[in-house]
């Protein structure tokens, strides 16, 4: 990713996968080790490391947000969305108006909201990314909470605390001030309260969690994967259908009230009709995930605003407008099957492929009028992260990324090849994260996409990939004691 937000691809060198392997067969290696660790004083010790660092990022980094002028084409949400909270916290509303960012964007109105109760407390970024570290830190502690809840051994919740710490976008989001950060949080807590429900019912647990999966989906739309992924679950739970039938409605209940409340509370304060339904229409950004323009397939391009905008910012017209262009798109795409599938493919690579998740790219760099105070700051966040330094840590994070994704895939074939058909608390939760990658794999396919949109759903996966080294260690010694008895 270069100072542009332009993808940069390139082939990992053949070194580096000897590397990953010598880091998997130590990950297995170490396993009886980790079973004599106590997890609680691991966790703190990392814990406390990832604070001292998330700390030296906050003071050291600049409090500029690119993108602070709402009224810019080129939409950069970050600063766009203070500037409104601070604009509305102010009792200014012109960001509500026709032609402004809220507007056309008006599901950001609850991360907005919720950035004018922060900003209530005090006033700066400094601030807020000082709460980004607090929520990125609380998201450790609640993957902790959920390895503890669904696994017994020790050396399989050490794993997890592991992969977890070595998964850098959670560190380096800190300085990223949007919507991903906290929706993150909140679907981590709903996760946990859904586990202590799976394993100890009641059902206030049942209702918590819900509470939380709706705030996360507020805050960022394809948490609504993540609902829909929970639902199947509990549907193949063994749970009543009463207690399903409940639970489904009251995700409707919630998210239809939250709707009608926030759209009615704007459109008073700002004497135009806002409703969360309107502003660019979800057509208009399937025909830009759909665009072809090489590496940057399917990223934003302005060409949904643009429409807006031409289309008089009427959402009626330019749905119309979209679906025919969505329905000509797609019989071009039939028609020249080679073009489907090098979209999809620079796709996929690009959203995929950045091992940091674009985490580097999103602070301030000095190509968007950011300055960083150190010379450590600099090499971490050169623009076009050509550093040793951004280097290693892409390397670095390129590496867990790969342990996650590969003992995930492990870890599904073994509860496949294992199935006993008797849902447990870690085969439900295990099927529900893969659930949530799956869907967002398909949804960002198909979708407008950038990879900060996607870390989540990597980061879901640590807990049944844990268990998957485990599981490795375990047939190489059953192996070895087969060889021993011949």
């Amino acid at each position: 990713m270069n100072g542009s937000e332009t993808p940069l691809v390139s082939l990992n060198p053949t070194y580096w996968f000897l590397i990953f392997l010598f880091w998997l067969i130590a990950l297995v290696i170490i396993q009886p080790q980790l079973n004599r660790v106590k997890s609680k004083w691991l966790f703190l010790i990392l814990l406390v490391i990832f604070l001292i660092c998330g700390s030296y990022l906050v003071i050291f980094s600049d409090d500029y947000l690119r993108g602070s002028n709402p009224s810019s084409l080129l939409r950069v949400d970050p600063g766009s969305c203070v500037t409104i909270a601070r604009h509305l916290n102010n009792g200014l509303y012109i960001d509500l108006k026709k032609n402004g960012y809220a507007y056309m964007y008006p599901f950001q109105l609850y991360w907005i909201s919720f950035l004018r109760l922060l900003l209530k407390i005090n006033n700066t970024v400094r601030f807020l990314y000082w709460m980004n570290l607090l929520f990125s830190a609380m998201s450790l502690i609640f993957t902790y909470l959920i390895s503890r809840k669904l696994l017994k051994e020790q050396n399989k919740i050490n794993t997890s605390i592991i992969l977890s710490f070595t998964f850098f976008p959670i560190l380096f989001n800190v300085l990223f001030v949007y919507s991903n950060v906290m929706a993150l949080l909140l679907f981590l807590i709903a996760s946990y309260f859904a586990v202590c429900y799976a394993k100890d019912k009641g059902q206030f647990k049942l209702y918590t969690a819900i509470f939380f999966y709706v705030g996360a989906s507020l805050i960022k739309n394809n948490y609504l994967i993540g609902i829909i992924s929970f639902f199947i679950v509990l549907c193949l739970s063994n749970e009543t259908v009463k207690s399903k039938v409940v639970a489904i409605l009251l995700v409707i209940v919630l998210l239809t009230i939250s709707n009608v409340f926030i759209s009615s509370y704007y459109s008073l304060k700002s004497h135009t009709q806002i409703s969360t339904n309107n502003g660019i229409p979800k057509s208009s950004y399937i025909v830009m995930g759909l665009s072809e323009s090489g590496l940057k397939s399917g990223w934003f391009d302005g060409s949904t605003v643009r429409e807006f905008m031409a289309e008089g910012y009427s959402t009626k017209k330019t749905n119309i407008v979209s679906k025919k262009k969505l329905e000509n798109k797609v019989k071009y795409l039939v028609r020249h099957p080679k073009n489907l599938i090098n979209l999809f493919y620079n796709k996929w690579v690009t959203t995929w492929g950045d091992p940091t998740y674009e985490s580097l790219f999103n602070a301030p760099l000095s190509t968007w009028g950011g300055k960083l105070k150190t010379r450590l700051m600099k090499k971490i966040y050169e623009k076009n992260q050509s550093t040793q330094l951004a280097k290693t840590i892409r390397r670095i994070s390129q590496i867990s990324v790969w342990t996650i994704l590969l003992l995930s895939i492990l870890s599904s074939l073994h509860l496949i090849l294992n199935m006993d058909f008797k849902p447990n608390s870690f085969l439900l939760y295990s099927v529900y994260v893969f659930l949530f990658f799956v869907g967002g794999f398909i949804f960002h396919t198909i979708w407008e996409t950038k990879s900060q949109y996607v870390y989540q759903y990597i980061f879901l996966l640590i807990v049944p990939a844990s268990v998957s080294v485990d599981y490795i260690y375990n047939a190489i010694e059953n192996i070895s004691g087969v060889s021993d008895k011949a």
